[in-house]
């Protein structure tokens, strides 16, 4: 079983499960490394979960809004605690 296609099915899984997300890039490093530390269906239940539950909704949205906001607000705490500013 080759990784390339256990991490397309866990993809294709996730796209038909949750059709409203389908597939974003980045989605692919997120399964990508559940597949290294657990079984095809595992590391699929795994991405499931965090889309469904853990991830603000929209999270992986057409337009990734809210990875975007985040990585401001991370960059405006880290420019606020640089002792080098």
């Amino acid at each position: 079983e080759s990784a390339r296609g256990q991490l397309r099915r866990t993809l294709e899984c996730l796209a038909i499960c949750e059709p409203s997300v389908g597939y974003c890039q980045g989605m692919n490093h997120v399964a990508a490394t559940l597949l290294l530390f657990a079984p095809e269906a595992e590391a699929f239940a795994m991405l499931l979960h965090l889309v469904r539950v853990v991830l603000p909704a929209g999270w992986f949205g057409a337009t990734l809004a809210a990875p975007a906001a985040e990585a401001r607000v991370l960059a405006e705490l880290i420019s606020k605690s640089d002792p080098t500013t």
